[in-house]
């Protein structure tokens, strides 16, 4: 057999392996030691930051600052808010690499250090919609969120 056929014969069958191989899941990629993959996974989690699409942060919604531990693995920081009879949480998980499938838009504001930051809001220890925090603090009604409406850094996650 002619030696560049059966190189190619290898090549298509490693790459064929590779096609069928099972892609590892949300989840797995959210807990990857390859930064990119990482980073890609929660972009695919948490969507433009804008708020204006969001992909799947359904899975966020409704669990322990355990369960999101738990998923979501160790935030950069994380930020406490007492207000009235509320704690809120909120930890932050920043990434120094762009996501792989943002906006040309983002990708400009990255080389201008922009940084992907998503974050997750608690109230008193089960996660929610920024909106509930927002209509719950009432934050909307200020043109700049008053200090006593602000995250503080520090609190204990999870």
């Amino acid at each position: 057999m002619n030696h560049n056929v059966l190189f190619f014969s290898i090549v298509l069958i490693s790459l064929f392996i590779k096609s069928c191989a099972p892609a590892q899941s949300l989840e797995e990629r959210l807990k990857s030691s390859n930064q990119q993959v990482r980073c890609d996974a929660f972009y695919e989690l948490f969507g433009i930051v804008d708020g204006s699409k969001n992909f799947r942060t359904e899975m966020l919604y409704g669990k322990t600052t355990k369960q999101i531990h738990e998923l979501l693995g160790e935030p950069t920081s994380t930020y406490i808010l007492e207000y009235e009879d509320t704690k809120w949480l909120s930890p932050h998980y920043e990434f120094e690499l762009c996501p792989t499938i943002a906006s040309n838009e983002f990708k400009e504001a990255f080389k201008k250090g922009w940084r992907f930051a998503p974050s997750v809001i608690f109230r008193n220890g089960i996660s929610v919609p920024y909106s509930v925090w927002s209509k719950e603090t009432r934050v909307g009604n200020y043109p700049i969120a008053p200090e006593h409406l602000r995250f503080k850094k520090g609190g204990a996650f999870p």
